[in-house]
């Protein structure tokens, strides 16, 4: 299979060992400077430098931490929140979630965010950790969790 990756190359995918891919991917740091600061974002600029030893300067976001919560009921079927985004000015579903105060464990912030248990998830549940996720395009690290609920 092939897919359009960075750049406009064409990103082949092939079985390589972790540390292949990462020294053919390794970008290099140079410098960075401060921009923007506050307490919901921080925004530098990096001087980066891609393999083959081109550089750049690329916008660099800084968030902070945040959980999001997959929860399945027993029918399979998946709790999502339908929300507006300022933003973009539109609605749509997503999963709960949101950022994790300072000292909080992610799946506590999943549990303020996603409110009362909805019908599709009363009863018993478990709490399974995945992981987590980042973006890519900024330093947002993202915790990701499945519950499942059990008939009682």
């Amino acid at each position: 299979m092939r897919r359009r990756g960075n750049h406009g190359r064409c990103v082949r995918f092939v079985r390589r060992s972790v540390a292949d891919d990462a020294e053919l991917t390794r970008r290099v740091v140079h410098g960075d400077r401060l921009i923007y600061d506050n307490r919901w974002i921080r925004l530098r600029m990096a001087d980066v430098e891609i393999p083959g030893g081109e550089r750049f300067e690329r916008h660099v976001a800084h968030l902070d931490r945040a959980a999001i919560a997959v929860v399945v009921n027993e029918q399979a079927r998946v709790l999502l929140m339908w929300r507006h985004r300022f933003v973009f000015d539109r609605w749509g579903w997503e999963l709960p979630g949101g950022l994790v105060e300072a000292g909080e464990e992610p799946m506590a912030t999943t549990e303020i965010e996603k409110g009362p248990p909805p019908k599709i998830g009363e009863g018993p549940s478990t709490w399974r950790r995945i992981g987590d996720l980042n973006p890519g395009w900024c330093c947002h690290q993202t915790a990701l969790a499945v519950r499942r609920h059990r008939p009682d």
